[in-house]
């Protein structure tokens, strides 16, 4: 089997750091209403991601 390139490693760790760190929020937040809880963690990505594409 061929061995797998470079940006699918980065993807699948991506992936499963996403996925860690979506659990780990919602434990944090359990007091905090579900739709308030994810403005607040995806905001940043999506203000990276604005600012890179207006570069």
């Amino acid at each position: 089997m061929e061995r797998m390139k470079s940006f699918q490693v980065w993807a699948l760790l991506s992936a499963l750091f996403a996925g860690i760190t979506a659990i780990l929020a919602k434990k944090g937040v359990g007091a905090v209403p579900t739709h308030l809880a994810v403005a607040v963690y995806t905001e940043p990505v999506t203000s990276v991601v604005v600012r890179s594409s207006c570069i």
